[in-house]
């Protein structure tokens, strides 16, 4: 259980830089509070021995009402949850910790609730889709990504508005084929044509 421990400080220290800290312990409870120099705010950190260390909260206030980090323990799976001052959920990591740390999916949200990627990093599909989001919902971002060649197929980029930004394609993680940039307003402002990561011609657009 004590390297269940360690596991759950090197992943929540990872994300902060930690310093001056201070400690007041129980039986069952330690609590401490430190102060975060990168985003300057003083977090508070309360352990539960009880419980085989299932829990393990992180407050953005002393009174333990604001949470900056939760994390809990189901069998095998480690849950981590980050939040934003507004308690909305801003990241959850998933890791299987029975052998070894594994992160088995990572979410990310924006602090209006509205998720922005959801994934498996260590999917081992041979064409895994990658796709992001806009704060608005909207789709930010499409591309594939090929588990021995790298980025591969298509690849668009959208502006917030919803209107296509780029159409793009790569071939073993190298641009190929046409390109077309595009302005908010829907016209082209460019086209590229590639060939196995050789630019051949760019033909502008004034519009």
């Amino acid at each position: 259980m004590k390297n269940l421990l360690i596991i759950i400080i090197l992943i929540l220290t990872s994300t902060k830089v930690i310093s001056q800290s201070k400690y007041l312990t129980s039986d069952t409870t330690k609590f401490r509070f430190e102060y975060d120099p990168i985003s300057k705010d003083t977090i508070f950190t309360f352990i539960d021995y009880t419980d085989n260390f299932k829990t393990w909260n992180i407050y953005f206030d002393n009174n333990f009402s604001k949470l900056a980090y939760y994390s809990y323990l189901k069998k095998d799976t480690l849950f981590i949850n980050e939040y934003y001052r507004n308690s909305v959920l801003k990241k959850q990591n998933i890791y299987l910790i029975k052998d070894v740390r594994k992160l088995i999916y990572a979410s990310k949200f924006y602090s209006n609730g509205q998720i922005e990627y959801g994934e498996n990093p260590n999917d081992t599909s041979t064409l895994l889709k990658i796709v992001r989001y806009h704060e608005n919902g909207k789709t930010k971002w499409l591309s594939y990504y090929h588990n021995e060649y790298g980025g591969h197929g298509e690849w668009k980029l959208w502006y917030p508005n919803g209107q296509l930004e780029l159409d793009a394609y790569l071939f073993k993680n190298e641009y190929d084929g046409q390109w077309t940039y595009y302005k908010p307003d829907g016209s082209v402002e460019k086209v590229e044509k590639w060939k196995a990561g050789k630019l051949l011609e760019t033909i502008k657009h004034s519009n």
